[in-house]
Formats: structure tokens, sequence, C-alpha cells
């Protein structure tokens, strides 16, 4: 499962996740440093990526493009880091299931509980 973190992750979640999600990398590896969204969003879709974010602003754009790329988005909030890694490892799973299904489900919105 290729992810591509989005600029509102912080870069040092990439290694942290190393284990669990290999193919993680952060948009500003990739050179898309306050870049608009829908420039990521397609260099996501055209090179195999799904993204994980915090934007809701994804959530339009899957509205309006469709799929690929899916979009995991995070309803957490602010959260410590430590908590967010432990949020996003737990869920390794779901996110798995989600990115390889061939249905048409484009975004997946997953909730902090609080």
């Amino acid at each position: 499962m290729k992810l591509p973190l989005d600029e509102n992750l912080p870069p040092a979640l990439v290694s942290a996740l190393d284990d669990v999600f290999p193919e993680t990398t952060h948009v500003l590896a990739l050179g898309f440093g306050r870049t608009p969204d829908i420039e990521v969003f397609r260099y996501a879709g055209q090179h195999g990526y799904s993204i994980l974010t915090k934007d809701s602003d994804y959530d339009a754009l899957s509205g309006r493009y469709g799929a690929p790329p899916k979009v995991i988005l995070l309803k957490t909030g602010n959260m410590l880091a430590d908590d967010l890694w432990r949020f996003v490892r737990e869920r390794k799973a779901d996110f798995a299931a989600f990115v390889s299904s061939a249905d048409e489900d484009r975004i997946m919105r997953v909730q902090a509980r609080r």
C-alpha cells in the first residue's frame, strides 16, 4: 500500500509507520511543499498512491473526480504525535482492506473516539 502523507501530517510519521506501511512517503519528499491539493491528488492517482490526510479538501476532490486515488481522511482533531501514530497503526488492516478493495468507495473517513 503506497501512502503519501499530506502536508498537514508530520513528516516524522513516515519513519514511525515504516514497519507497518513500508511504502509510505510524505508529500514534501515528493516535492509537493505548498502545492495545491489538486496537483497532489492527480499525482497520487497517476502513480498508484492512496492519500492519508486530515484535510477535508480531499473529500471534495474525491467527490468531484472520483478514484483513483483513494483517500483516507483522518478526523482526529488535534492529537499528540504519539497518539496519532498509534491511531494510524491500529487501523492498518482497515486501511489495507479499503485501499485494496475493488469497490467504488473512494474515501474512508476515520473518526477518533473521544
